[in-house]
């Protein structure tokens, strides 16, 4: 008999953390989106970052509801998180499922499947397209946007009172609001 691993709708990598620096949890051709930015190491440790392609399972919040989530989740989990510091960043310019990168936010659990996600503190980067947490965790994490919004018209112009008789209206994304 043979067994092959097969890793479906996931992306797993494992680091080792012997120094402080930029860790990226890419591999080959597939990607997390997610680094680290090791600021302190006492004493070597290792990390697995995975990123699931659908919506975690049984969200619940804890505080802080959360309306549109992204069908997007990952799991952190260090061997000893407390031999290290330092912030954790998601590349949100590489995920096309993020239509308002200043509006996302970053909702966590301690424990993969367990519990209510809590907001937690993460700050957005225009300039690097990177929401970064203000700390290391380990557990399950999310995006959503906080609130829910309808499309809203972007073309024609609104007031516009010459419109071609053919026109093609354009809309923003809809975020938690259902369908249209």
């Amino acid at each position: 008999y043979r067994v092959l691993k097969c890793e479906l709708y996931m992306t797993g990598v494992f680091r080792r953390i012997t120094a402080p620096g930029n860790i990226s949890f890419t591999r080959n051709d597939s990607t997390t989106y997610v680094s680290a930015n090791i600021t302190r190491v006492d004493a070597p440790t290792s990390v697995v970052v995975e990123r699931h392609s659908y919506e975690p399972h049984l969200i619940a919040h804890g505080e802080g509801a959360a309306c549109g989530v992204i069908p997007m989740r990952w799991t952190v989990r260090f061997k000893h998180l407390n031999r290290v510091g330092g912030t954790l960043s998601l590349d949100l310019g590489s995920i096309s499922l993020v239509e308002y990168p200043n509006m996302i936010k970053l909702y966590h659990r301690p424990v993969e499947g367990v519990g209510g996600f809590t907001q937690i503190n993460a700050t957005y980067s225009a300039a690097t397209k990177q929401l970064t947490t203000a700390e290391l965790l380990s557990g399950e994490y999310m995006l959503a946007y906080k609130e829910c919004f309808p499309p809203l018209l972007v073309t024609p112009l609104d007031g516009v009172v010459e419109v071609d008789t053919v026109q093609t209206l354009t809309w923003t994304a809809a975020v938690g609001s259902g369908e249209y």
